[in-house]
């Protein structure tokens, strides 16, 4: 994981607040899943991801709230 400061290299997002980038090998060992179905997440529009070359970049705190929104009650 790759802790990215908001403001550094352009990145102005999240209001200023520090961000966890995960690429999807690691939001894929995060959540017990292959990259690929990272990927259809992803353009699923499921989890928002930050596309760098030729590769993603998840937040953490996006995987997070992922998790939250799919959990089940039994």
């Amino acid at each position: 994981m790759q802790e990215v400061s908001a403001g550094a290299s352009g990145t102005g997002i999240k209001g200023g607040k520090k961000m966890t980038l995960m690429t999807t090998k690691t939001a894929a060992q995060y959540l017990a899943v292959a990259p690929t179905t990272i990927r259809l997440l992803i353009g699923r529009g499921e989890i928002p991801a930050v596309r760098i070359g030729r590769d993603y970049r998840i937040d953490e705190a996006d995987i997070k709230k992922f998790i939250i929104k799919n959990k089940t009650q039994v």
